[in-house]
């Protein structure tokens, strides 16, 4: 018996095969398939809410893997907007979906604990997608886990890490660097504090989330190992869990507390001269996917090297879901295997530095947060162009350094 056989809104993400029809997806029930967003759409302002109007999804082969894997985060920690709502992924024996991929090799590989029902279920042919789809509305797919309040952000520490830290010169050249704050395998611990070791060793400065905990905690200790300069950018919540509650050793300079995950990410990369993606979780590939979406908007951003850290093939699965979406390795991200490679794809794709810039350069995020959670952006944004403040392209050094590739055109459907 199919349970929950009335109309609903889904989301048909991907390209529907050739020949399938709604009936086919929806097994005769009248659902509704929600539009597809815009290309240029805000993660913020649209992503959000598109995914909390729905009843359900459906991903088909060339899926908007921001879209996805954002959806895969949300039923890693079951949240509300998905919570009750399946997922169905098609995944033919004769060739698998990069998302079930990806999710099996998270778990192998301990940053990811949840089985994988808990994500999605799937479909192997068209046919099955109905029956997995109306069965699963309304049942929840994994324990509820229950919400925190935000830690309150002691504006004492942000002062003392921000106050020693200002006798040290923040160097102009700093590389963005996302990674895991939850996996503990002495292996990639090891691997995040070498590549810390070497930014430093090249002169970069570190731009990264902010955490003293799991990999990202070693990747600061490796440029601090070296005398290197490391600005974190982080959310109320995460520095009272991961930065105020172990204050043993903080390897940060400059910390800068900012109002949510977007605009965390919007100061990443804004504030780096290229973005490095070592081994992470669902979190992490999402991060390397956000900056791929902003990248196509953003003629700065497309500038900028993007360096997928893939030792032993670790990202394959997000290496393929980027490519079915129309990203191309060599075009637009670089993939490495080990240091000695990312090194070089960073010397030869980031100008030579000019004057370094002092510390003191952005205010101090304390005084952000005299007026509440509610910070203020650290530049004037534009809503116009997905919250980013178009510069004059003459004004640009990394502009003229070298040409601007044009932004990924998207695959017809």
């Amino acid at each position: 018996m199919v349970v929950g056989a009335f109309m609903k809104d889904v989301i048909v993400a991907g390209r529907v095969p050739e020949g399938v029809t709604e009936k086919d997806l929806f097994g005769g029930v009248s659902h509704k398939p929600l539009l597809d967003l815009p290309h240029d759409y805000d993660m913020k302002t649209a992503l959000a809410p598109h995914i909390e109007r729905a009843d359900g999804f459906v991903v088909l082969p060339g899926s908007d893997p921001l879209l996805t894997t954002s959806l895969l985060i949300g039923y890693q920690f079951q949240n509300p907007e998905v919570r009750g709502k399946p997922m169905v992924i098609y995944s033919p024996d004769d060739k698998p979906s990069p998302y079930v991929e990806l999710i099996q090799t998270l778990r192998e590989r301990g940053f990811v604990h949840q089985p994988e029902e808990q994500f999605y279920t799937v479909a192997k042919t068209i046919a099955e997608i109905p029956e997995k789809l109306n069965n699963g509305f309304g049942v929840p797919s994994g324990p509820k886990v229950e919400g925190h309040e935000d830690d309150p952000v002691y504006k004492d520490l942000v002062d003392r890490i921000n106050r020693e830290g200002a006798s040290k010169t923040r160097p102009e050249r700093n590389v963005a660097v996302f990674c895991s704050a939850s996996n503990k395998n002495p292996h990639y611990l090891n691997m995040a504090r070498e590549t810390g070791q070497m930014l430093a060793d090249n002169g970069y400065g570190m731009v990264f989330g902010g955490s003293n905990v799991s990999m990202m905690g070693e990747v600061a200790a490796g440029v601090h190992d070296r005398g290197g300069y490391v600005t974190g950018v982080t959310i109320p919540l995460f520095f009272g869990k991961e930065v105020q509650a172990d204050q043993d050793k903080i390897d940060i300079d400059n910390i800068r507390i900012v109002s949510d995950i977007y605009e965390r990410m919007h100061t990443m990369i804004d504030e780096s001269d290229a973005l490095v993606v070592l081994p992470g979780g669902i979190g992490t590939a999402q991060e390397m996917l956000a900056v791929m979406h902003m990248r196509d908007q953003d003629p700065e951003l497309a500038a900028k090297p993007v360096v997928l850290y893939s030792e032993g093939g670790f990202w394959h699965g997000l290496q393929q879901m980027m490519e079915e979406y129309g990203y191309k390795e060599g075009v637009h991200f670089n993939v490495v295997d080990n240091q000695k490679d990312l090194n070089k794809v960073l010397d030869d794709g980031i100008p030579p530095a000019n004057n370094a810039k002092p510390a003191g350069d952005t205010p101090p995020t304390a005084k952000r947060l005299a007026s509440g959670p509610d910070i203020a952006p650290l530049r004037p944004r534009n809503p116009s162009a997905n919250g980013r403040q178009p510069k004059d392209p003459k004004a640009d050094r990394r502009t003229s350094a070298r040409p601007v590739e044009a932004p990924r055109q998207r695959r017809a459907p």
